[in-house]
This record gives structure tokens, C-alpha cells and sequence, in this order.
């Protein structure tokens, strides 16, 4: 049964309605302990007429409880009381009330009055706030995993930015990989729409759409069907962004949005960019002080811990050409040796390196498109509406043109 405005709601009376969600409701309440707090309710009903699907959605609700109250950074929404109603058989969360709404309020406000994209200094300031709330929660080893913009609250005038919605959040076990595929479909990283394991870097694709749209006012990525979305997030690049969001604005954005989630930008770097920006007396977002203080190490590293197995475990493969092998080999045996990967100024494989992962690719590859039909094909009749639309990518892509190009290539060597 759901709560009615005048109720109560623990100590907290419902003033009204905020939103609703898929399993849960949001509602404004008035701490009757103290007057001046208002909180937001989120009513999570635990009514369902399968006992089992009842049991877990109680269990995770007081799971994203425990996890928020164990968060602590200030642009992370605080909870501060959680209870299980047995009467109402529901779970609530007293949450920090955000009165200006979510980014996608405003993304369509904007949309529907014809207005021009965010400015870039509110750009700025999303990606510093969510990047440096990301950046903490990941050295905690947690993912959140439904980064967007309905995630993201506002106060009013946009004085404070916080991360909200940990439903579906991630606790990173000893791989610090996740394999689940979980979250919204727009927002959905490469790695997680082929099926593969994904970590820390799905959140920063995430949160490059998060900002694409914000700057655009579009996402970078639509489509008719997931299908043909799924097509679009792993073959095709996004337009280029107005020259109003600003070229710092829009650099960080195409780097967030590289497809290949070892090259793509590491959000500990933006929280680097937001010190140094602060130590120069930079005036790149205003929160940056306070973003700093509140998530950036004493001494700040290159990557996040929680990265590390992930880069351990997918290493990209180094071709060496054969004239300098003998004078690798050499270099190896002194122990003061230093080697460099042949790579660009990018950080990309240099144009040979390209050219020898191809032919590999080209040769292997109708053995591996025979393998993973049969054994998608196999699993697709008990498997997810997910995991059917990555088999149901796998076979176009398949039969794509590029791919039909490399397969008389493999036959024709």
C-alpha cells in the first residue's frame, strides 16, 4: 500500500509526490524533529505476489541503504535513515533532498523551449563533481553501473551536483570485473553491449554520454530498435559537439567516449585536472576546491587501484617488428634498460602494429564466428533480454559488410 500525503512515514511526514521510478517511488518529506529538514522518501514496495522476487527486492533496497551510508563525499546523495515498514511491506530511505531536480529535467527543459546546450562552465562543473564522486566510489570498490542524467541531482541554480541511484550498484569482488549486463541501454559501455567483463571504465563511457547530451543537447548514440543501438555503440563514432561546449570541454568527451576501454580516459584524471586547475588559480569550475578536497590523494597516482587487475589481466599485444628483436633482447639482459612500446603521441599502436593485428584477426576470424554462434545460439534460449540482443549483435555484425571483407581476405591467405 502506498504512502498518501499527511501520512507518516517513520518520523517524516509526506508532504507529496517527487517521482517514480520502476521499483520504487520518490516522495517529499518533513522531519517532525526538526522542522527545517526535508528529506526525499524512497518508498521501495516489497508487495510483489512471488514471495521470492519479494525477498530480493527487500534485500537489495537495504543493500543500496547500507551502501550509501557507508559512502561518505559530497557529491554522493547521503542517507540518512533507512527502515523496514513490516506493515506496509516496504522499504524507505530518507535521502538528502535535491530541489532543482535531475540533469534530464533540465536537458528537456531545455529541448522543448529551443533554448542552446549547457554552457560549458556548468559542463565543467557535472564532470568534475560526478567524475570526482565516480573516482571515490571506485577506490571504495564499488561500480555504480546506471550513470545518466536522471542520476544526477541538482539543487536550485545548480549550486550543488550530486550522484544518486546506487539500485544496481557493484560491489567489485577479487577480479574487480563485473559481468552482469546491467544498466540503461542508452548509456550502455562497448564492452558491456559485446558481452565482455567491464569495470571502472563503463562508468567513465557512462558519464561521457552523460556530458555528450548536456553539451548537445542529443545523445551521441540513438537508434530505432536496441538492436540497431547495440550496432551504433560499437561501430560508429558520434557527431561532433558545438563549438560552444568549449574545446577542454569536448577534448575530455571524445576521450571518454573511446570505444576501447583500456585507451579511454581514466577519471582519476579528471580529479589531477581539477587540482591543477585549483593550484593555478584556474577558473574552470567553481566547485573545484571543494571537489579536490573532498576525493583527490595526498599524492595522486596514474591510475586507480581497482584498475590495476583490469590492465593486468587484458594486456594489449606489443608487435615488435623482427629487426628489433635482437636489439630488444639485448636491451633486456641490462638490468638499467628501459623499453619503450612502439606507439604514437596518442598513445595508439603505431600503423605496423595495426597491420599485424588485422592479418591475425583475419586468419582466426571464421573460426571464431563459428564458435560464438553455436555456442551464443546454445545459451540465447534461457538467457536475458540482454544477452539475446548482444548474440542477436554478434550475428549481424557477422554479416557486415567490414566483416565480410576480412573473411574472403582470411580464405583468399
Amino acid at each position: 500500500m502506498a504512502y498518501r500525503v499527511g501520512e507518516d512515514v517513520g518520523p517524516y511526514e509526506v508532504l507529496q509526490a517527487l517521482g517514480r521510478g520502476s521499483f520504487s517511488i520518490v516522495l517529499l518529506g518533513q522531519d517532525r524533529r526538526r522542522s527545517a529538514q526535508r528529506v526525499a522518501l524512497k518508498v521501495v514496495p516489497c508487495d510483489h505476489l512471488d514471495a521470492r522476487d519479494s525477498a530480493r527486492a527487500k534485500q537489495e533496497a537495504l543493500a543500496e541503504a547500507d551502501l550509501l551510508q557507508r559512502l561518505r563525499h559530497p557529491h554522493i546523495v547521503t542517507c540518512h535513515e533507512v527502515c523496514w515498514d513490516e506493515a506496509r511491506n516496504a522499504v524507505w530511505l530518507a535521502l538528502d533532498y535535491m530541489d532543482g531536480g535531475d540533469l534530464q529535467g533540465l536537458i528537456d527543459d531545455n529541448r522543448r523551449s529551443g533554448q542552446q546546450p549547457m554552457e560549458a562552465a556548468f559542463v565543467r562543473r557535472v564532470l568534475f563533481a560526478v567524475g570526482g564522486a565516480l573516482v571515490y566510489i571506485h577506490s571504495q570498490g564499488v561500480l555504480h553501473r546506471d550513470v545518466k542524467p536522471s542520476n544526477v541531482l541538482v539543487t536550485r541554480a545548480s549550486k550543488e551536483i550530486r550522484l544518486a541511484d546506487f539500485g544496481i550498484s557493484k560491489i567489485l569482488e577479487a577480479t574487480h570485473l563485473a559481468h552482469t549486463a546491467v544498466g540503461t541501454p542508452f548509456y550502455l559501455s562497448p564492452e558491456i553491449v559485446q558481452g565482455e567483463p567491464y569495470g571502472p571504465a563503463s562508468d567513465a563511457w557512462a558519464l561521457g554520454i552523460c556530458l555528450y547530451e548536456l553539451a548537445s543537447l542529443r545523445r551521441p548514440f540513438e537508434a530505432s530498435n536496441q538492436l540497431a543501438l547495440a550496432c551504433c555503440i560499437v561501430q560508429q563514432e558520434p557527431a561532433e559537439l558545438p563549438a560552444s561546449c568549449g574545446a577542454d570541454v569536448a577534448r575530455v568527451i571524445v576521450r571518454l567516449l573511446n570505444k576501447d576501454p583500456l585507451r579511454r580516459m581514466q577519471l582519476d584524471e579528471v580529479v589531477q585536472l581539477a587540482a591543477s586547475s585549483s593550484a593555478s588559480g584556474g577558473g574552470a569550475a567553481p566547485a573545484i576546491s571543494a571537489i579536490v578536497a573532498g576525493v583527490a590523494p595526498a599524492a595522486p597516482s596514474r591510475t586507480l587501484e581497482p584498475e590495476l587487475p583490469l590492465q593486468a589481466n587484458i594486456e594489449p599485444t606489443e608487435v615488435v617488428p623482427r629487426s628489433a628483436r635482437s636489439a630488444r633482447c639485448h636491451e633486456e639482459d641490462s638490468p638499467k634498460a628501459v623499453v619503450t612500446k612502439p606507439r604514437s603521441a596518442f598513445g595508439t599502436p603505431i600503423r605496423e602494429e595495426v597491420r599485424e593485428q588485422r592479418k591475425m584477426f583475419r586468419r582466426r576470424w571464421p573460426s571464431l564466428r563459428r564458435g560464438l554462434r553455436s555456442t551464443l545460439a546454445r545459451a540465447t534460449s534461457s538467457a536475458t533480454p540482454v544477452h539475446k540482443l548482444v548474440y542477436n549483435t554478434i550475428v549481424v555484425c557477422s554479416h557486415s559488410e567490414d566483416i565480410g571483407e576480412m573473411s574472403s581476405a582470411a580464405e583468399s591467405d
